[in-house]
């Protein structure tokens, strides 16, 4: 009831009624069409040009990244960016990652993810990633919990570099059709400066965050 009277007085001030079919067929076309707003010329780039533009960016926000031409090199990226091991990971990966086998690396202890406060490292992949903002683009799945993006003392997030757009209206064309549960921008690794304007990392999630782009050097 609160609504439709909010809704009557409105339509009383502007002096129409629910019953304007004009208004209705251009609401209607607007929803239909999903019009963007306006694309900085930086997102108008070839795609070479935007997976260079995503890499500057978010090592500007303090990630590391690294590139390799396919996927038989993720496991060796992932040695040289965490060092001699045994390191403990936790590992959720789907899609074109979902194969990749790190069990047979002595270098990797694969701990099963439990929702507690703190994990070592994990391996994740994203829906995509944006080269506006060097953002890249997660959600939760069935197999992967929201908060496994943000327990970890470092991240490391697969990226296929197909996956990587211009702007944010690009992502949201991509989802549209089947938006998942929620979804979250990363522009880096967790980092905050409420003390005094000193610089911390970590202060709500990974401390560290390593980008691996494939298929592009």
């Amino acid at each position: 009831m609160a609504r439709a009277a909010l809704l009557n007085k409105l339509r009383r001030r502007l002096g129409v009624t629910s019953e304007d079919q004009t208004r209705r067929q251009a609401v209607d076309s607007r929803l239909s069409q999903h019009l963007p707003n306006t694309i900085p010329m930086r997102c108008r780039q070839p795609h070479a040009a935007l997976v260079d533009l995503f890499q500057s960016k978010i090592e500007a926000a303090h990630a590391t990244v690294s590139r390799v031409d396919s996927s038989d090199h993720i496991i060796d990226a992932v040695k040289d960016y965490l060092g001699s091991g045994p390191h403990e990971v936790c590992i959720s990966l789907s899609g074109d990652f979902e194969a990749l086998d790190f069990s047979k690396n002595g270098d990797f202890n694969q701990l099963p993810w439990t929702p507690r406060a703190s994990l070592n490292i994990c391996i994740s992949d994203c829906i995509g990633a944006v080269a506006e903002t060097g953002s890249l683009v997660v959600s939760s799945s069935d197999a992967m919990p929201l908060s496994f993006n943000f327990l970890g003392e470092a991240q490391i997030v697969l990226l296929n570099k197909e996956q990587i757009v211009g702007a944010y209206e690009d992502v949201w064309s991509k989802v549209r059709d089947n938006i998942p549960r929620d979804i979250t921008l990363v522009s880096g690794p967790s980092c905050t400066g409420d003390i005094e304007m000193i610089m911390e990392l970590g202060a709500h999630g990974p401390k560290n965050l390593h980008v691996i782009i494939v298929g592009v050097r």
